[in-house]
């Protein structure tokens, strides 16, 4: 017996996945909005989780091996590592909740909001990166971010 794959395909929008057996996920469930960038020193993408490909709308091969710059524009040129240690500046704009903007592979941008992790180790994967999409209250006026529930 075949049992089913809990492997997420993408069915349209940013934030909508469909998971076989009957399962769907949704940018309103915060375990399914949250995409995970594992980065090397330079900004690699070494590793990412299913729902980065569905974010970016890029699969798993043509993420790996990109620099994070092209996910997420305001990063070009920006050192993630300084002194060994995360870029203290970087750092603290993830902390207090900045918003960045997220770009998928057909150039439509997205708010987001990031958290940076960096491991004691040396290499590939040394550096984690949390994309949490935002969504925009149009009625609330422009610049009002509001988490998914």
């Amino acid at each position: 017996m075949k049992t089913a794959s809990a492997k997420p395909t993408f069915v349209g929008k940013v934030g909508k996945t469909r998971v076989k057996g009957g399962h769907v996920v949704t940018a309103n469930c915060p375990e399914a909005a949250t995409a995970v960038l594992a980065l090397d020193e330079s900004g690699i993408v070494c590793n990412c989780n299913s729902y980065a490909e569905v974010l970016f709308q890029y699969c798993h091969s043509e993420l790996v091996g990109r620099h994070v710059s092209q996910l997420l524009p305001q990063l070009k040129g920006v050192a993630l590592i300084q002194n060994d240690k995360a870029n203290p500046r970087f750092h603290f704009l993830c902390r207090v909740g900045r918003q960045f903007h997220g770009m998928t592979q057909a150039g439509e941008q997205f708010a987001t909001t990031l958290l940076l992790n960096v491991l004691d180790t040396q290499g590939c994967g040394r550096i984690t990166l949390i994309v949490r999409p935002t969504l925009i209250d149009q009625t609330q006026g422009a610049g009002q971010i509001n988490r998914p529930n």
